[in-house]
């Protein structure tokens, strides 16, 4: 890096990112910034889940009575909201707590919202509406940690017993961890 540079890390990714950083020797608001001020785009998510699911149902499977093991969650909680809803005992998992569902209440109930419109429109794809996952109060929302539990854990050094989940997923993730082949064989 040339010593006039700045880097402006503008992801959700920031913690992330600012680690590897860090690994390179670079310094935090000096050589780079953390910015998160975007958007977020709630129907991205609803596609992730979609793909999933018709990949699933490709192989002919389904998610209900599934423990799905979701290396990475980062920004996605959605998807593992959207996972459990489809009958699957979700465990979402970081290297820390980075994003684990959104802090805002007003972004959660837009979320939430959207939750419920995707499943109003989308019926046959789960087995029960977005309250059988979160609970809501007028100034919080909370995920029942009964069908998604968040653990932190590293992918390259998974605290599970082998054979203990039904399904691995993943999303946008190997480019965030230290070494890609050691987490897909530790997969």
């Amino acid at each position: 890096k040339n010593p006039a540079d700045i880097i402006i890390i503008c992801s959700w990714w920031k913690k992330s990112i600012a680690r590897q950083l860090n690994s390179y020797g670079l310094t935090p608001n000096k050589d780079y910034f953390l910015n998160v001020a975007f958007s977020l785009q709630a129907e991205h998510y609803f596609q992730i889940f979609t793909e999933f699911s018709d990949y699933l149902k490709h192989q002919d499977q389904s998610l209900r009575g599934k423990t799905v093991l979701h290396v990475g969650v980062g920004h996605t909680l959605v998807v593992d909201i959207l996972l459990a809803m489809a009958g699957a005992r979700v465990i979402c998992s970081n290297l820390d707590d980075e994003m684990i569902f959104f802090p805002d209440i007003s972004l959660k109930k837009n979320i939430y919202n959207l939750l419920r419109k995707f499943y109003t429109d989308n019926r046959d794809l789960f087995l029960m509406p977005p309250e059988g996952v979160i609970a809501t109060t007028p100034t919080s929302m909370i995920v029942d940690q009964d069908k998604v539990l968040f653990m932190t854990m590293d992918m390259e050094r998974l605290p599970l017993a082998s054979r203990s989940i039904d399904i691995l997923f993943t999303y946008d993730l190997l480019e965030h961890v230290q070494s890609p082949p050691k987490a897909i064989a530790e997969s």
